[in-house]
Formats: structure tokens, sequence, C-alpha cells
């Protein structure tokens, strides 16, 4: 995958990241500090390729810890976010099939 192609990928999370962080409340702060530090994790490598690198372990682990605050019925998560949600594992997983991983495990997401 070309550069220019990683970093519309890369911008395209953070948005969704953006979109999701404003859809929740300022009082749910565990929810916002998940959202938070999945950004953070992303974004803290210098390089760009060492970012998008960094998308589909970010992306699993968020996506892990809100499902754990669903089962345990510390949030609900309107329709709005759960979309929110699947595009942003969308994404993730493209990231994961344009590295040696994703060519590996490719039919695991077909």
């Amino acid at each position: 995958m070309s550069n220019e192609k990683k970093m519309a990928e890369l911008a395209k999370i953070n948005e969704l990241l953006e979109k999701l962080n404003k859809s929740v409340s300022k009082d749910d702060m565990s929810v916002k500090s998940a959202i938070q530090a999945t950004y953070n994790q992303i974004n803290k490598p210098e390089k760009d390729t060492q970012k998008y690198k960094q998308v589909p372990e970010a992306v699993q682990d968020l996506n892990r810890k809100l499902q754990n605050m669903a089962v345990a019925k510390k949030y609900h998560f309107s329709e709005e976010q759960n979309k929110v949600l699947n595009q942003l594992q969308s994404s993730s997983r493209g990231s994961l099939l344009g590295g040696s991983i994703g060519i590996i495990n490719g039919a695991v997401f077909h």
C-alpha cells in the first residue's frame, strides 16, 4: 500500500476516534480515557509507517475495553456509536491486511 493511502487511512481512523469521543458525554470518563489511550497509542510514534502499524492492535484493544464496559453494564452504546466502532474495526482490518500478517491470515477477515 502506498504511503499516501496509509496516511489517508490513518487520517480516517483519527477522525472516527474523534467522532466517537465527541459522541460520549463528558461524565463517561472511562470511555473517553479508553478512546484517548487508543489515539495516543496510534499517534505516539514519530514515523507515519509506525503509526499505521499501531492501528490494528490499538483498535482491537479499544474494542475489547468497550465490550467489557458494555457487558458489565457500565456504559450503553448508541446505534451511532456502534456504527463508528464498526467503521473503526473495518478500517483497522484494512491496515492489518496491508501488512504481512494480513497476507498470512487474510482469509480470517472474509
